[in-house]
């Protein structure tokens, strides 16, 4: 019973240790997990951003192409009454 009495103290303390350890590798693996979901959160924005500049440009020079299209197409169209179309 002297000896039980004795070894239960150490065992606590070495059970306090290692679950200290297991804290603060918890606490490493989360900080760990925040930062590359930051990161990622990150470069997800920065892609969704250059693909919004691109889709700008590229509406831009289509709504140029299509209204020249436009224009050369009522150059050479005979003029048709609103409302109707020309086939």
């Amino acid at each position: 019973l002297r000896s039980y009495s004795e070894t239960i103290p150490q065992l606590w303390q070495q059970y306090e240790t290692r679950f200290h350890e297991v804290d603060g590798d918890l606490a490493k693996a989360f900080g760990e997990l925040a930062d590359g979901s930051e990161q990622f959160r990150n470069s997800v924005k920065e892609f969704v951003s250059e693909l919004d500049e691109k889709f700008t440009i590229s509406i831009e020079k289509l709504s140029g192409a299509i209204r020249e299209l436009t224009e050369e197409r009522e150059q050479f169209s005979p003029q048709a009454p609103q409302g109707t179309s020309v086939s």
